[in-house]
């Protein structure tokens, strides 16, 4: 969904000394010329570290003494998911807040108006929604089979997303 649905959304930007530092910082020298080789066309080649389901190549975030947590309520730039080349810019809005039980980290990443995607973990629980049925569908009826031990994958609700929403407004 994220590629067919964000053609409108701006090409994200790998050509610069930011991506090359922070690629630097998870491949070894030898192959980090290989990672960078399609940088200039906007492109990274994930390897090693890099080569994750999902492959955020930038993201800003601050700490908000409002809320107690770090966040972040600008466009992420995704590089890859599962190994295929996205490149995109997705608006988003980010929170981690550090506990004395763990760490919660939170994402709402929004493809379009109408697409979007909320990833909630904490504690060895993920809870994702979507407006995209097909996936909702995958997490319902694969994700009590990947849970183990503690990890548990759940299907957040509609409700769940906006109260997520409406308490990350930014603050003026």
């Amino acid at each position: 969904m994220i590629e067919a649905n964000a053609e409108g959304n701006p090409d994200a930007e790998h050509d610069n000394i930011f991506t090359t530092n922070a690629a630097a910082e998870f491949v070894e020298p030898k192959r980090l010329d290989n990672v960078l080789s399609k940088q200039s066309l906007g492109q990274l080649n994930p390897e090693g570290d890099l080569n994750a389901n999902l492959l955020i190549s930038k993201m800003s975030m601050h700490y908000s003494p409002y809320r107690k947590s770090f966040v972040s309520f600008e466009p992420v730039q995704i590089a890859t998911i599962n190994g295929k080349q996205i490149n995109k810019q997705i608006d988003a809005q980010i929170q981690m807040v550090k506990r004395r039980s763990g760490t919660r980290f939170t994402m709402y990443l929004e493809v379009s108006k109408y697409d979007w995607f909320y990833i909630d973990y904490y504690m060895g629980s993920l809870n994702v929604y979507s407006t995209d049925k097909e996936f909702n569908d995958i997490i319902f009826e694969k994700g009590p089979k990947l849970s183990q031990g503690r990890f548990r994958i759940r299907s957040a609700s509609p409700r769940t997303v906006t109260r997520y929403l409406d308490k990350l407004e930014p603050e003026n």
